[in-house]
């Protein structure tokens, strides 16, 4: 059991279908013109959404750790909502479950990240730089004019 929850939490996966399920909570105008505004479903959804897309972008560390976090916040967000109905109870357990699995994988996952193009401490700048345009052997002293 301890393998395959830890197999799951070392994917985006949990937090991408996290992501949809919050998404779905966002509701439609209602004939009226008034709709409820679901600012927190918008901001949680892309949160869930950008931690995932952090795994997925090969920084796992960073990606758990931000949706433990969100994971976290969603939770006390939404620990005293009424009239929470099936979804909202899911998704209150999916929020639980994915903060303590992010949580052991951030604590278990490496310091840095070992891939992409910027990896080290500096950008990679090349050695030598390419001569400008203008040659230096045509350049004027200050106050001459070019002819």
């Amino acid at each position: 059991m301890s393998n395959i929850f830890n197999q799951i939490y070392s994917t985006p996966i949990p937090a991408a279908v996290t992501s949809g399920l919050v998404f779905s909570q966002i509701k439609k105008p209602s004939a009226n013109g008034k709709a409820p505004i679901r600012v927190k479903a918008g901001i949680f959804g892309t949160a869930f959404a950008l931690g995932s897309y952090m795994m997925y972008d090969n920084d796992y560390k960073n990606g758990a750790g931000f949706t433990a976090v969100w994971s976290t916040l969603y939770l006390l967000a939404h620990r005293k909502s009424p009239n929470r109905g099936f979804m909202g109870t899911l998704l209150i357990g999916a929020a639980a479950i994915n903060g303590i699995g992010y949580a052991i994988g951030f604590a278990r996952a490496p310091e840095s990240r070992n891939s992409g193009p910027y990896s080290g401490s500096t950008l990679d700048l090349p050695d030598h730089v390419p001569p400008s345009p203008i040659d230096a052997s045509s350049s004027t002293s200050p106050g001459s004019t070019l002819t």
